[in-house]
Order: C-alpha cells, then sequence, then structure tokens
C-alpha cells in the first residue's frame, strides 16, 4: 500500500477529481483492487475533545470513493470512518460497518446518526454540512459506454442484524426487521437540459443481498446486470432499485459545476447505450440513516465482466 501521511485542518475543505473521460473495465479493475490507500490527519473541534483522528482515503483519483467523511456540522469538525483499509493476500481490501457516529456539546448538540459503510463510484463533495440529504453531497457514478454481465469481486459478511433507525433529530428506533449487506450497479443514460437539471434513463440494473453471514471469503462472486424494462420486479422495486427519482434520487455535477438531482424518467429499450455507471457496495440495504449495527462487509478484487 503506498501510505501518504498529510496533516490537515479543520478548515480544509477537500476537492477529488471528477471524472470527464469515460471508463473502461480496465480501469475499473485496476482501481477495484483497493490496494493504495492515504490516510489524512484531522484535527476535531475542540469542544469536542480536540483529537487528531486519522481519515481513510483511496489514493489518487481511484473511481471509488470510501464514505469516509469530515462533517462540520454548526461548525463543529468531526471525522467519520465507516471503511477501512486491511490487509489481504499481498495487499488490501476494504472492510465497511455499520455504526452510530455521535456529535454531544452539552446544552447545544446532541446527535446520534446510524452511518452506513458504502463504496460507490463517484465524488465526496466535503466537508458534509449536514445529515438531511446525503445523496446530495456526492457526485455519483462515473462515464461509462458498455454492456457489463455482470459485476465481479471477493466478499465475505457478517450479516442480518436487526435495522436501527437512528437520524440525529428523533429518538433511535428498532424496526425489528433485518439488515443485509448488498450491492448495486445502475447504468444510465443522462441527458443534460438546458437549465442544468439532469434526467436519465435506466439502461442496466444489477442488484444483490448478502443475506447469510460467511466465515471465509467468497472469491469470484458476481452479482448479474440486466437490461430493459425491469418495472415488473416486485423485489427490485422493495429494495429501493425502482427508478431513482425524488428523494429518491442520485446527484452529480452538471456542467455548470453544480451537484444536481438525477431524475430517472424511464427504463430504456434494450441496446441502448449508457453513458454512466453507478457501483454501489455497501454493508446495508436500508435506506439513509437505517442499519443493522454490527453488520460488516469486506471486498476485493472489484471488476466488470464483459
Amino acid at each position: 500500500m503506498k501510505k501518504i501521511l498529510i496533516s490537515i485542518f479543520c478548515t480544509l475543505f477537500f476537492s477529488y477529481l471528477s471524472y470527464s473521460q469515460s471508463t473502461d473495465a480496465s480501469r475499473i479493475a485496476q482501481d477495484g483492487r483497493l490496494d493504495d490507500w492515504t490516510i489524512l490527519e484531522i484535527k476535531e473541534s475542540s469542544v469536542i475533545g480536540g483529537n487528531t483522528k486519522n481519515l481513510y482515503k483511496l489514493s489518487g483519483n481511484n473511481i471509488f470513493a470510501p464514505c469516509n467523511i469530515m462533517a462540520q456540522v454548526m461548525g463543529i469538525v468531526k471525522v467519520s470512518n465507516t471503511l477501512f483499509p486491511e490487509a489481504r493476500n499481498n495487499g488490501y481490501c476494504v472492510r465497511m460497518v455499520n455504526a452510530i457516529e455521535s456529535i454531544k456539546v452539552f446544552g447545544f448538540i446532541n446527535l446520534d446518526v446510524m452511518v452506513q459503510g458504502t463504496l460507490l463510484t463517484g465524488v465526496f463533495e466535503e466537508p458534509v454540512k449536514d445529515s438531511q440529504n446525503t445523496y446530495a453531497t456526492v457526485d455519483c457514478g462515473v462515464p461509462y459506454t458498455g454492456h457489463p454481465k455482470a459485476l465481479q469481486y471477493d466478499y465475505k459478511a457478517i450479516s442480518g442484524n436487526e435495522i436501527l433507525r437512528s437520524t440525529g433529530f428523533s429518538a433511535q428506533k428498532k424496526l425489528g426487521i433485518p439488515d443485509y449487506p448488498c450491492v448495486k450497479v445502475l447504468l444510465q443514460r443522462r441527458v443534460e437540459h438546458p437549465d442544468g437539471s439532469v434526467t436519465a434513463q435506466r439502461v442496466g440494473t444489477g442488484f444483490k443481498l448478502f443475506k447469510e453471514s460467511t466465515s471465509d471469503w467468497v472469491n469470484g462472486d458476481r452479482t448479474l446486470i440486466r437490461y430493459g424494462d425491469l418495472s415488473s420486479d416486485s423485489e427490485l422495486k422493495g429494495f429501493g432499485m425502482g427508478l431513482k427519482r425524488g428523494k429518491d434520487a442520485f446527484y452529480c455535477r452538471n456542467s455548470a459545476g453544480k451537484l444536481v438531482p438525477i431524475e430517472e424518467v424511464g427504463w430504456a429499450e434494450e441496446g441502448t447505450e449508457p453513458t454512466h455507471l453507478i457501483i454501489w457496495i455497501s454493508s446495508s440495504s436500508g435506506e439513509a440513516f437505517h442499519g443493522g449495527p454490527g453488520n460488516t462487509l469486506w471486498v476485493d478484487n472489484i471488476k466488470l465482466i464483459e
């Protein structure tokens, strides 16, 4: 692992490279080895202890972004890590977990937020200023024009813990249903309109739940990618894999540099060429601020099968 230690002060605004050129399968396989990490040192605000914390990021302009972030809520700087590099074979894999992040200042702030461990193709905008709309802080997806058959990866999992809802703005609540790690793949054909808004047709969809915990690695597992109109698939819709729009829409940066929602307006006909690819791998399949505490997903060697 190429390890770079950087000292960062709390006023830093993180800026990571946006991807304007098409990404091919070989680039995804190269970055999907997850071997090169950077450690950033962040000094948290004095009112929550003023400690210096490590923030783990993939190195360089890797197309995969871990949802490890620096948050600045009400002027208070805090580090959140839910993904960690872990040694495997001659390199590294990623371990992602569901965790409660707390910001507590007596008489001022008392927040407990469920944070899911998520690895995705895209770029996070930091520092995160609030927890109202997590998707709105991510330029989600990379340019891509192929028609892959599947996403392949190695994994192991701790799965099935009861979902806890913890938004930070209401009491925590156990929901009595299990939570499972998951893989999501979306291929979209996006169009930017004169007003800067972005719409998309859904070209391809892949989705898998990891319902069983595993003691050993499962190598070369695959999530198949399906094409055409999948609106009749009740399981996909039930797990939030129907068309993404409204409050469920992902975001992207338009040509003016503004993060805007990607409103999916329909299912593309089979054979339609996509413009963008979203790979979303998470220790939870629930909505934002929901997750099974203790759920853990290890992933390595992510690649597309064409």
